[in-house]
């Protein structure tokens, strides 16, 4: 595999700004649309159209995912006819490593790579004076939230949620442009609730405005290029915009323009954008929500969003993400696996690949792959990936003839490979994600009694490879030359 990125590490830069203006649209830029192109090209398993049955967005289009999901598919899903809409529905977009690939051109195993070796070539953005967001335009009374297709997820949701957003906001003393993903949920016409989590770069920009008595401006931007969603979900300091991190893995800058009652951009060729403001020191019940954990979350009092202009292209897709789901999941699995390998690979030269498989969320769990050259190294790599995230909570290694993304071949390393009275280790009172169900404080010790902030757990290390200094069985199987590139189908009617 193609990895140089891991040799030479981070690329570091000055904080970024945008770097131009220019004269309108720089011409036509990598977008949702082709994206979808691009799969009916060269992936035309990996997307499905409905065009016959026209459906409810309220409930109907998470329960077709649902029914995918337990018949063990997951295609992108557009909706052609939805009811009391003109726009169509997008879900399950990166639900699948063909398409992780397939955001990056390359293939799903290669996915990672091509992911770390972008996000550490940073893109500035541009700034162009129109582009097809800008079409539709609705400002203050003429925004009606309610006649969007918002989708009604999980059944105990406390309502209609926007998922999939890419959330814009600026420091107000750097200037530099923050970006991550949080759930919204609709309240009413012109207002919604927004879910921050406490620890984000947003949140910390929010407590900015609010302890100086400010509405915080932002703008958030509904279904672009998936890069962007990917590069929203990526690991750096406050003071490094993720705008350029989406250029990097979009492979040319992202093209803004200015929002129409905000002083923020918002990237040109979205579908749709909401412009507003995070109302100072207002909280409403938000919640209960289907979170990337598959649990509800809690109930909580959380900020107020209200939109002062919504714009959109003129025949606009709605992008929804089932959260519950593993395309959430996956929406930061590169970013997760790159920055574990990169941290193991400094202790561990022999590391082949970092897994964190969908039976974790692609958060819990790491399956590291290695050539291992001594004993011991097995163990020093769940060290180090337990401590390069703090949401993975078992880290496995296996051999470099195990299969990480078969989790058949994992555990059948466990059992065979692995005496859990001695490789197997335990970290108790580890900071972990706060959603996990299973996390306690030092005085809530209660298995499965979940309390808010429970964000300790103890993390486990499993060392599944072969000894190096002792004999140990041969592994049985046909000649991989006989069957590795046999194709199925030339024996098959």
């Amino acid at each position: 595999m193609y990895d140089p990125v891991f040799e030479a590490g981070l690329a570091t830069s000055e904080p970024p700004r945008v770097a131009r203006t220019v004269a309108g649209p720089v011409g036509a830029q990598k977008d949702l649309r082709t994206f979808l192109r691009f799969l009916e090209e060269h992936h035309p398993d990996e997307l499905i159209r409905v065009r016959k049955k026209e459906v409810d967005p309220t409930w109907e289009v998470p329960a077709v995912i649902r029914r995918f999901q337990e018949d063990n598919k997951f295609p992108a899903v557009l909706f052609e006819r939805v009811k009391d809409s003109t726009m169509p529905v997008l879900t399950n977009l990166v639900a699948s490593r063909v398409r992780l690939g397939a955001i990056f051109d390359t293939t799903a195993e290669n996915a990672v790579h091509e992911y770390a070796r972008r996000e550490s070539a940073p893109i500035k953005p541009v700034m162009v004076e129109t582009g097809p967001v800008k079409d539709v335009k609705m400002i203050g009374d003429q925004v009606d939230l309610t006649k969007l297709p918002i989708c009604f997820h999980s059944e105990k949701d406390g309502g209609l949620y926007l998922t999939p957003t890419l959330f814009f906001v600026k420091d107000p003393d750097s200037g530099v442009i923050n970006c991550g993903m949080y759930r919204m949920m609709l309240r009413n016409r012109n207002e919604f609730g927004v879910s921050i989590g406490p620890h984000s770069h947003a949140a910390h920009i929010q407590r900015k405005y609010e302890s100086r008595g400010l509405d915080m401006p932002f703008v958030c931007a509904l279904g672009h290029h998936p890069a962007l969603v990917l590069g929203s979900q990526a690991r750096m300091s406050i003071d490094e915009s993720e705008l350029d991190v989406m250029g990097g893995l979009l492979g040319e800058p992202v093209q803004l323009v200015p929002c129409e009652t905000v002083d923020l951009p918002v990237p040109a060729w979205s579908e749709i954008a909401f412009e507003g403001v995070l109302k100072a020191g207002v909280r409403e019940p938000e919640a209960p929500f289907g979170e990337f954990t598959w649990y509800y979350g809690p109930r909580r009092d959380n900020p107020v969003l209200k939109i002062t202009a919504v714009t959109h292209r003129q025949d606009a897709i709605f992008h929804d993400l089932y959260s519950p789901y593993i395309e959430h999941n996956y929406c930061a699995v590169l970013s997760l696996e790159s920055i574990v390998y990169k941290r193991v690979r400094q202790v561990i030269p022999g590391l082949k690949a970092v897994v964190m498989p969908e039976s974790g969320t692609c958060r819990f769990i790491a399956y590291l792959q290695m050539k291992k050259e001594f004993d011991g190294y097995g163990r020093n790599a769940c060290l180090a990936a337990l401590a390069a995230d703090p949401f993975i909570k078992i880290a496995v290694a296996v051999d470099e003839d195990i299969n990480p993304y078969n989790e058949r071949e994992v555990l059948w390393a466990i059992v065979t490979r692995s005496q859990p009275d001695r490789d197997w280790f335990f970290v108790p009172y580890s900071s972990v994600c706060r959603l996990i169900p299973s996390g306690y404080t030092y005085t809530s010790r209660v298995g499965g009694a979940t309390r808010e902030g429970d964000s300790m757990d103890t993390k486990v290390g499993i060392d599944a490879t072969m000894p190096k200094e002792v004999p140990f069985y041969e592994r049985s199987d046909v000649r991989r030359s006989d069957w590795e590139n046999l194709r199925l189908e030339d024996y098959l009617s």
